[in-house]
């Protein structure tokens, strides 16, 4: 599908095209109207200095038209001397006195003098008194004359007034050659079009700095408000996928749990149950029965005692130290030193930046991840040493336990249900974390890792 180079086009691209032409519209009509109101000036200029010529030289002579169509000889003479081979009569082509009812009185082509025509709009408006110039085609029937001297002319009409009454008495007709004027029309133009392009020039050279500069602060501010969009889409498809991430462990935990009740259950059942059971038993059983070797009462307490040992064992595997007041250094290794004590094993152990508070959450995971981790290592590995790494990862903090003890397969059933390792990974998954076990084939050993986050109230 093509485009539209309109479309493929920025917003100050747009803009300045449009912004183009109407300038470019508004100049040429701003052009064509200086034109037209320069030629109108310069004519009606031109019309005006001819009619303070005919009032000041021309009216005196022609009063006798106030009450005729004629004017005499004289009158005549002293036009002829005015009008005719002076440098101000050698501007026109024909000079033409009309009078009131269509007569020419006058003119410097002799023999019109007394012929009588009809009148046409520009003469009788110029006999209302109006001062009246334009160009003409030469069309009119008293035009034969300057039809033979040029195909176009400037007409002017100059109202005569009657002394002392101002009534228009006679109209003056001149007629001109346009050259003169033209070219003073053109020179005029020119400069006119001149100041025109070179004004809009300006504006829109001043445009297209205002435009462009809020183009680029527009495209700049768009930039930071896609890059903002895409962070917060990011944002929210972490959230969402975290969401998951916690829902499908906080089901997984939920049965986890019942299955750690569940080994709870057991044990208790097959300890502390079973040694009460026999001391109920040995209580139940009459004096005579028992043999001199052991009297009822001691057999009832040995299995008491066995019995308050078996739970005291259970509730400290389910009771968590006092960490809360602990930097995170310090719980890590609690649980470290607990372990072995217990075990009579030593593990190594590295801290590298680690942060002096965390979440109190995140303490509690790390510390049960730990106690797990390293009991299995005891128990199933048969490794001859332990690490325990912690550190600074991305702004988490990086659990690390390692042993050298055989490989086994993890992808295996402890997926599928066994305590341990499922429920350090619900735990880590639980907090947003990110929980990874990695069993070398090479005899490299089994390495747990845990990532953890640092966010929130280390008080919470």
């Amino acid at each position: 599908m093509r485009v539209p180079l309109l479309s493929r086009l920025t917003f100050s691209g747009q803009f300045l095209a449009f912004g183009m032409i109407v300038l470019l519209a508004g100049m040429i009509t701003l052009g064509l109207w200086a034109q037209r109101e320069i030629r109108q000036v310069t004519s009606r200029r031109t019309a005006e200095v001819t009619a303070l010529y005919v009032d000041s030289f021309v009216a005196e002579s022609v009063q006798a038209l106030a009450t005729g169509s004629r004017i005499d000889a004289r009158a005549i003479a002293t036009l002829d001397e005015y009008l005719k081979d002076t440098a101000l009569g050698d501007q026109f082509v024909n000079i033409k006195l009309w009078a009131r009812d269509g007569t020419i009185a006058y003119s410097t082509s002799e023999d019109l003098i007394g012929r009588v025509f009809d009148l046409h709009e520009e003469l009788e408006r110029a006999l209302t008194g109006e001062l009246v110039s334009g160009f003409t085609d030469l069309l009119n029937s008293e035009n034969e004359y300057e039809r033979t001297r040029a195909e176009s002319l400037i007409e002017t009409y100059a109202p005569i007034s009657r002394f002392g009454t101002g009534e228009t008495i006679a109209a003056m007709e001149f007629y001109q050659h346009p050259g003169p004027l033209l070219a003073a029309v053109r020179s005029a133009q020119m400069r006119g079009w001149s100041v025109v392009v070179v004004a809009t020039a300006l504006m829109y050279v001043m445009l297209l700095g205002l435009v462009r500069r809020s183009n680029n602060l527009i495209e700049l501010q768009r930039a930071q408000l896609e890059g903002n969009v895409t962070r917060l889409s990011d944002l929210l498809a972490d959230n969402r996928r975290l969401q998951r991430r916690m829902r499908d462990a906080a089901g997984r935990v939920t049965a986890l749990n019942e299955q750690f009740l569940h080994r709870v259950s057991a044990d208790l059942h097959d300890g502390p149950a079973q040694c009460i059971a026999v001391a109920l038993l040995r209580l139940d059983t009459p004096d005579s029965a028992e043999t001199s070797a052991q009297r009822p009462s001691e057999a009832v307490r040995t299995a008491l005692d066995s019995a308050l040992g078996d739970i005291r064992s259970i509730a400290r595997g389910l009771r968590l130290p006092e960490i809360d007041a602990l930097s995170t250094a310090d719980a890590a290794a609690k649980c470290i030193l607990e372990f072995e004590r217990i075990s009579g094993t030593r593990v190594d152990v590295e801290f590298v930046d680690v942060p002096t508070q965390a979440p109190l959450a995140t303490k509690i995971t790390m510390y049960r991840i730990l106690q797990e981790a390293l009991a299995n290592s005891y128990k199933h590995a048969e490794a001859s040493t332990r690490t325990v790494t912690l550190g600074m990862e991305s702004g988490s903090l990086r659990v690390e336990i390692g042993d050298d003890g055989p490989p086994f397969n993890t992808d295996g059933p402890w997926r599928e249900g066994a305590l341990g390792l499922a429920g350090m990974k619900e735990r880590t998954e639980m907090l947003g974390g990110e929980f990874e076990l990695l069993s070398s084939p090479d005899g490299g050993g089994t390495r747990v890792r845990v990532i953890l986050p640092l966010k929130g109230d280390p008080d919470d």
